[in-house]
């Protein structure tokens, strides 16, 4: 395995969020993520907030692929992680990865979701812990050969995956 930064794993983007006082901006169909919409599911399917074209327009270098890992950098929610199930918004409270072929998205999904201590402890502030792009890009990860990622990813998906199966057939059955 090899240790790389996780800015030499693909492209860090931070959000941004559309000004809340245009109304157009607000009300669509492109899912607006926030760290409260982060929960613990791999994906985000769904968002409390929604833009139009108009307000992700406005946004637009801060577009999140589908695909791309998420995790939240500022404040008490800080080190949740997600993965975009669709194309969205993230507020600059996230910062997200775009990773590069030779990196599974999964495999740097579950790394970085079992480290939320590590990063909360990176921060800096104390009234408002935050860590910035540049400093969540030097965040260290151990990365095995893309197969081995690829395979440690397959297997935990399944796991989550019967988990995920177990706990909404328990609510049916509820």
């Amino acid at each position: 395995w090899q240790t790389v930064s996780l800015d030499k794993i693909g492209r860090i983007i931070t959000g941004k969020t559309p000004k809340t006082s245009n109304q157009n901006y607000y009300g669509g169909s492109i899912p607006f993520v926030t760290p409260s919409d982060m929960v613990d599911s791999r994906y985000i399917q769904e968002t409390g907030r929604y833009l139009t074209n108009e307000g992700k327009s406005s946004v637009s270098n801060a577009l999140i692929p589908a695909g791309a890992v998420m995790v939240s950098c500022i404040g008490s929610d800080m080190g949740k992680s997600a993965i975009a199930k669709h194309v969205c918004v993230t507020n600059q409270q996230i910062n997200s990865i775009v990773t590069l072929d030779s990196f599974n998205s999964l495999f740097i999904y579950y790394n970085l979701s079992k480290r939320r201590e590590e990063i909360r402890n990176s921060a800096s502030g104390s009234a408002q812990p935050i860590l910035n792009k540049s400093a969540f890009g030097r965040l260290q990860i151990k990365i095995p050969p893309l197969a081995t990622q690829n395979a440690i990813a397959s297997i935990l998906g399944s796991l989550d995956d019967k988990i995920d199966l177990n706990r909404r057939t328990n609510e049916t059955l509820e």
